[in-house]
Parts: structure tokens; sequence; C-alpha cells
């Protein structure tokens, strides 16, 4: 931007004032551009009032196309895209009435061309403000894909959890169950142990299996594996 704008004045018609100055000025109004993001404010307010100085006494904005332009579009589109809606509004008020200003003394009290250039400057604001709204609405969106995503998760993480805690009711239930039947079978076993030895040894090596077939079952679930050793 600074090479551009220097070769620019060089290349203006009817520059007025020193060389020195002239370029000076147009350095100024270009290295003013890193401001734009962080102070929007501070760079439109420096760039009106370096943009009016030039217009006014050194190269006029009508003999250096390329300047006006820059002095009319990127100020007021800055300051749109870059700043809350009541900084950019007042930035685009003072830097109209300083526009209004500037060619007032430049053509004598004469306005001349000025609307043109205020349309311009509300059309290059205008942009700026869409292009904000755009980018805060892109933002929003995408917190608030974000928050669906980890909802998601959550959910996902519940209904697992919410599984493992079903398989492990049931099976605890069913080793519940087993455990009942092997204790009455050992009851019983020990009541046939005075009466039918034979019988007594069929009803523990039931008791024996059914443990050990239970010991199995839940030995393979993570969910319970922690109380498989009770029976």
């Amino acid at each position: 931007m600074l090479a551009v704008l220097e070769s620019a004045v060089l290349d203006a018609h009817d520059r007025r004032g020193p060389m020195a100055l002239n370029l000076i000025v147009v350095a100024a109004i270009a290295l003013a551009t890193t401001w734009r993001r962080r102070s929007p404010l501070v760079f439109v307010l420096v760039v009106g009032v370096l943009g009016a100085v030039m217009n006014a006494f050194l190269v006029e904005l009508k003999s250096s196309p390329l300047i006006g332009a820059y002095l009319i579009v990127v100020p007021t589109y800055s300051i749109a895209v870059w700043a809350e809606r009541r900084q950019a509004v007042g930035g685009l008020a003072l830097f109209i009435g300083g526009a209004g200003t500037s060619q007032l003394i430049a053509e004598r009290g004469q306005l001349g061309t000025f609307a043109g250039g205020a349309f311009t400057i509300c059309g290059s604001w205008a942009a700026g403000r869409a292009i904000r709204s755009y980018r805060l609405l892109t933002a929003s969106l995408s917190q608030t894909n974000e928050r669906l995503a980890l909802e998601r998760e959550a959910r996902a993480r519940l209904a697992v959890a919410g599984e493992r805690s079903r398989v492990a009711r049931e099976l605890h239930a069913a080793i519940a169950g087993s455990v009942t039947a092997m204790v009455v079978q050992a009851l019983g076993a020990l009541r046939l142990l005075e009466v039918a030895s034979d019988r007594a040894d069929e009803a523990m090596a039931q008791s024996s299996r059914r443990g050990a077939q239970r010991w199995v079952t839940c030995g393979g679930c993570s969910g319970c594996s922690g109380t498989a050793a009770a029976p």
C-alpha cells in the first residue's frame, strides 16, 4: 500500500506543495492501515485528517483517483467491519463531515461532486457492515455446531453408560437367582446326607455346575466382574 500510494503521488498531474511533504503525508496514510483492525476509529480519524489536509493543500483527490479511492473506501469499510455499531456510526458521521469540509475548502465554498463521494462512502460502509454481520453469523453458527456436537457426544456416553448399567443389573439378577438356587440345593443336600448320600452327591454336583456356569458368564462382563467372586 505504501509503494502504491507513493507512486500515485509521483504520477499526480496537479500536485501542490513540496514533494517531500506530499510523500510524508501519503506514507503516514498508508502506514496507518496497520491500525484498521485494532483501533478502527483511530485509523479513520488519522486517515480522515491527513486526507483532508492533502485534498485541501497538497494533491487533490480528483487529480489522483487511486489516492481518492483509498481515502473514500478503505477507512469507512474498515470501521464498518471492525467496530461496534455505535462506534461505526459515529466514525461514518465524522468521516462524512470531514470529507464535506475538506471539499468545501478545496473547491472554495462549492461542494461540486461531493454527493457522489458521499454515496460511495455510505456504500462502502454498508458493505462493511454486511460483511461484519455475515462473519458474526458464521461464528455464531460455528459455536452452535460445536455445542451440538458436544451434546451428541454426551448423550452417546450416557446411552452407553445406561446400557452397561442395564446389562449389569440383568446379570446381577441372574446371579442372585443362581445363588439362591445353589443355597437351596446345598440345604437339600445337607438334609439328604443322612438318608440318601447318592442323591446328596448329585445335588451338590448340580450346585457346583451351576456356580461354575454363572462364574464363566459373569467373568466376561466388565460391568460386574468386580462382583463375580461373590458366588
